[in-house]
């Protein structure tokens, strides 16, 4: 008999098969204007659903996260901006582009005609602010004169303040997406009150390459807080109430490259932990779709409904509305909402069981509100004022997708399937000495008399670190430099697996 990772049987004999499950990404748990929509992409491109899915919302969020916020529940609670952070992880064959490109079609319109419309506003805006610049210079040679031949200069003065009110405003480029995110240029566009930022890269090799100079800008766009930075020259430029959405789409090998460089740099900011991880070349979508039927017509409803919404942004842009809009569950939403959240708090505790998210603890604490901010994603594209319990049931659907793709590649249960199994090894051996009796042993025992993979003193000490994660044992300090294992009485000994 072997057990995958979501066994939850005592192990009292062979050891646990680690192999990595496949999982499908649940795309039915999408509003339907969505999932019809991604579907449609998926069969006539032949693209696997997770990539597609996970684009399509998306895409989604770059409109929504200048409309609304999501409310968390409780007097409390606060909002979160509704956008989202994706990294679609692809295998080296594919085509990204083929999945962006039909999402993107009328956002792109809309930044062309935002772009030449911006460059004809800055062409004005300099010639204004020269002209502006020009009298300032002639007030200011005046009033150097009267001051210099002792005539009367406080009138010169007050026309001078006066002047300086009436300085043109440079133009803000309204457009949804960019892809500069070297520091000044990427902080510059988000420079103001509310300005949002809508990065999108179907290869990502250039942003990887800024992506740990800058992860910690964007955590603070992420959570909505106040980025500042200073320049040499110039004014600093600060962002308030900043919006951001990141949908990067990366080749496994190079992402897996930049997770032995900077992944330890990624998971200590808690960056990775902002991100919905997926991987979309586990399964094949071919079986699926070919019993899926749907035509154009599906993905011409969801560019419609884009269109829509950014004529909505507009208008509030040219009416000056500048408030978003709160979107809150509503009382059934609320109770699901909840017990997602205490179900993730339960998996991160090791008070009286195995913490199975206690090492991805960086995502599982902010998972309820991935999904809240996700619903909220979908409760502005499907029209809707309230999150129904259809549609935080779906975004939770799809944030268990997510927390498993990130267990596979970030969770030392999986990510390191030797070291599990060390362990799994090492807590049978220290069984032995509990059932003897002791309540402690020196490391040096285990280092002398335990079987040579467990005796070699690197692999040793890392699983004895994912022992004492799991509140198996403690690890206190013991003769000279050395150190004591102590025994934590725990139900379900020799190990266990949990989900």
């Amino acid at each position: 008999m072997t057990f995958g990772f979501n066994s939850s049987l005592l192990l009292t004999g062979p050891r646990p098969d680690l192999t990595p499950l496949a999982r499908a990404f649940p795309i039915a748990a999408l509003p339907r204007v969505l999932r019809e929509a991604a579907l449609h992409v998926s069969k006539s491109k032949r693209i696997s659903t997770t990539t597609t899915g996970m684009t399509v919302s998306g895409v989604a969020s770059f409109v929504a996260m200048n409309l609304a916020r999501f409310k968390m529940p409780g007097k409390n609670g606060g909002t979160r901006t509704a956008s989202i952070y994706s990294v679609i992880i692809t295998p080296w064959m594919a085509e990204e582009c083929r999945a962006i490109d039909p999402f993107m079609s009328v956002i792109q319109t809309h930044d062309k005609a935002a772009i030449q419309l911006h460059l004809l506003a800055m062409k004005q805006f300099k010639l204004a602010h020269a002209d502006w610049k020009d009298d300032r210079k002639d007030l200011r040679t005046l009033k150097k004169k009267l001051r210099r031949d002792g005539g009367s200069w406080q009138r010169i003065q007050a026309d001078l303040e006066e002047h300086d009110k009436t300085e043109p405003i440079e133009p803000i480029e309204k457009r949804l997406l960019f892809s500069d995110i070297t520091s000044s240029r990427f902080i510059g566009q988000l420079d103001g009150i509310g300005r949002s930022l809508g990065l999108v890269s179907d290869g990502a090799d250039f942003v990887l390459e800024n992506l740990p100079r800058l992860c910690g800008y964007l955590n603070l766009g992420f959570d909505g807080h106040q980025i500042e930075l200073d320049r040499a020259k110039g004014k600093s430029l600060i962002a308030y109430d900043p919006r951001i959405t990141v949908l990067l789409s990366v080749k496994n090998d190079l992402i897996n490259r930049f997770d032995g460089s900077y992944g330890s740099r990624m998971r200590s900011t808690e960056y990775w932990g902002r991100n919905l991880f997926g991987t979309a070349f586990k399964i094949s979508d071919e079986q699926y779709l070919a019993d899926v039927n749907v035509s154009q017509d599906a993905l011409d409803v969801f560019l419609e409904r884009t269109y829509e919404l950014i004529a909505e942004l507009e208008r509030r842009r040219h009416e000056g509305i500048t408030e978003l809009d709160e979107v809150e569950l509503d009382d059934e939403a609320t109770e699901c909402w909840n017990a997602f959240a205490m179900e993730m708090n339960s998996g991160m505790s090791c008070d009286d069981h195995v913490g199975h998210l206690v090492d991805i603890s960086d995502f599982a604490s902010r998972a309820a509100e991935h999904a809240g901010r996700l619903a909220t994603v979908w409760t502005v594209i499907i029209g809707e004022k309230k999150i129904s319990i259809e549609t935080i049931q779906g975004a939770i659907d799809v944030i268990r997708f997510h927390l498993g793709e990130f267990q596979d590649r970030y969770s030392l249960f999986r990510a390191v399937p030797n070291l599990m199994l060390q362990a799994h090894d090492l807590d049978k051996f220290l069984s032995r000495i509990w059932q003897a009796g002791h309540r402690d042993v020196p490391k040096s025992f285990i280092e002398r008399n335990a079987k040579s993979d467990l005796r070699n003193v690197t692999d040793l000490d890392a699983a004895l670190k994912l022992l004492k994660m799991m509140s198996m044992v403690q690890l206190l300090p013991g003769p000279g430099r050395g150190l004591r294992i102590v025994h934590v009485p725990h139900p379900g000994r020799p190990f266990q697996f949990r989900t």
